[in-house]
């Protein structure tokens, strides 16, 4: 093999074992130093693809063929990832090929300290060190990805970080064998703008600094389009096209990618919705604030109205207490100050909930981490049906099976092939679907969806966007959107909330907010939105 080239992939085909073919015949190569992004939608295999080349994928589980082989940097010795032994993977997985994870609070242990988890890996990879020379490591490895109050970082639990936070720890733990290769899938997702720019700033500086090697698995085509030198098109399990990054836009010589590019909201040509017609008052709350008890605020005084059949996106950056507020109204968190009311009715006493199963019933929350959210010995019916028996007690088991099938189809999964499969046999973005079915089969008056299109490509967001808008004109439900995507939220909610430190920086109609914003903060956010210019073929 070629010395200068990295990483070679020849005719590799992943397939569950006695099932389908789930990558086919992928050719694909990547050089010493070089950048490489690999897009796709929700289950074109790109995931899938990373793990063979960590050799994560489960034998018992998958079978892969072809070749695939790696070269290292300095001695220019070539192995083969697919023949290699579980001895030989003890050398090479983190010490010369490291990945990061698209969601850091499954990935990272939730009992274990931050700093525990990050000693371990100093731990495993430098066994000499004194405890004080992993200590020194530790925090030079924290420096390096920019999170600087270390002590406090070190002594946290995952949950207690923001997710830039943690996901630039995990980088940290991968980078701290020195690998020199890096495989980032997903790192930004769900994150705010202006943190994703500044993580694709990180990687690309770290890229530099190290001479990393690196493969950059996104659907934010506009985002991987700063960071990587050339990028590579999968759909279910082909490879499409592959190109430099310079002519990520060209429509002519690039028709596929140019297809996925076309599916992104687009801030500037923004299908803004009308007003609600029916004003039906929904849900109301009125100064409502939640306070840490070492006395930080983290939702401060927010009120806001919604009616039924109506949308609110709320907007802002990590940590300015989008679900807090969420939280609070769905009945998880007491709030320190303030109330909700739905239908008029309170839902809080003294920090205590007040509302009945129906009113629980009636706010679905649908969260940003799908996986954490499922239960993983659960499989897709048996999921369903047991949010159905709570809603619908008189359904016959055969009507609780049928719904159930009704609902995966309607977030565009196949009920056959899905019903009888286990979270972690689906794409991350398969998974928010089957959350959404969960909570859209009880149908609810109020839906709060945190979060919840980040992990889909543009094609299965602008289906899923569609679907949302569809399913709230027929049930009338209203709708909270939390999300960092300010094109998103303009293209499904009537109204945008903007907060910071949690207060409400600024709340009119979408497309007031978007084309006239007011406070120096939404202005910010709007300018930090990654765009790609499309050229038309002529």
């Amino acid at each position: 093999m070629n010395p200068s080239i990295a990483l070679a992939i020849r005719g590799l085909t992943i397939s569950l074992q006695g099932g389908p073919a789930l990558v086919r015949g992928l050719n694909l190569h990547i050089g010493q130093g070089e950048s490489l992004g690999l897009a796709g939608e929700s289950g074109s295999g790109k995931s899938l693809t990373a793990l063979a080349i960590m050799g994560l994928l489960d034998p018992n589980r998958f079978e892969v063929s072809g070749q695939m082989e790696w070269t290292h940097p300095v001695t220019a010795e070539t192995m083969s990832l697919l023949d290699a032994s579980p001895k030989a993977w003890q050398t090479l997985r983190g010490r010369a090929l490291a990945m990061i994870f698209q969601e850091p609070l499954t990935a990272l242990n939730p009992v274990m300290r931050c700093g525990a988890q990050l000693e371990e890996c100093f731990s495993l990879y430098y066994p000499m060190w004194s405890r004080e020379q992993r200590r020194t490591g530790m925090e030079k490895a924290l420096h390096e990805v920019q999170l600087e109050d270390t002590a406090r970082i070190l002594q946290a639990y995952p949950h207690e970080l923001s997710g830039g936070q943690r996901q630039r720890l995990m980088i940290a733990m991968a980078l701290s064998g020195n690998p020199s290769m890096l495989i980032a899938d997903e790192p930004t997702t769900a994150l705010d703008t202006e943190v994703q720019a500044s993580l694709v700033a990180l990687l690309g500086q770290l890229r530099r600094d190290r001479g990393l090697t690196l493969l950059f698995i996104s659907h934010d085509l506009p985002l991987m389009s700063n960071l990587v030198d050339r990028w590579a098109l999968m759909h279910q399990g082909d490879l499409l096209e592959t190109g430099p990054v310079h002519a990520l836009s060209n429509a002519k010589e690039y028709p596929q990618m140019a297809s996925l590019l076309a599916a992104r909201p687009d801030p500037n040509r923004l299908p803004f919705r009308s007003t609600v017609e029916d004003r039906h008052g929904l849900l109301k709350v009125t100064d409502l604030s939640w306070t840490l008890p070492n006395g930080r605020t983290v939702v401060d005084n927010i009120a806001l109205d919604l009616e039924a059949g109506g949308s609110l996106g709320i907007v802002g950056a990590s940590g300015s207490g989008k679900s807090s507020l969420a939280r609070m109204i769905a009945g998880l968190t007491p709030p320190t100050q303030g109330q909700v009311f739905l239908n008029g009715q309170p839902l809080w006493e003294q920090s205590r909930f007040i509302g009945n199963l129906e009113t629980r019933l009636a706010i679905q929350m649908v969260f940003q981490d799908p996986y954490s959210s499922l239960n993983p010995v659960h499989d897709v019916e048996q999921m369903l049906g047991t949010a159905l028996q709570r809603k619908f007690p008189s359904l016959s088991p055969k009507e609780r099976r049928e719904r159930a099938y009704h609902w995966i189809a309607k977030v565009g999964l196949e009920p056959t092939r899905a019903a009888s499969r286990r979270p972690a046999s689906f794409s991350g973005g398969q998974r928010q679907r089957l959350v959404l079915a969960r909570a859209l089969c009880l149908h609810p008056q109020i839906l709060i969806c945190d979060e919840s299109v980040a992990a889909l490509d543009g094609t299965v967001q602008a289906q899923i966007l569609e679907l949302l808008l569809g399913l709230q004109q027929d049930l009338q439900f209203g709708m909270i959107f939390i999300t960092h995507d300010l094109s998103v939220a303009g293209t499904l909610c009537h109204r945008l909330m903007v907060m910071d430190r949690g207060q409400t920086v600024e709340i009119a109609s979408a497309q007031e907010v978007l084309q006239r914003p007011r406070h120096p903060y939404t202005q910010r956010l709007i300018q930090s939105i990654p765009r790609v210019q499309i050229s038309q073929a002529s």
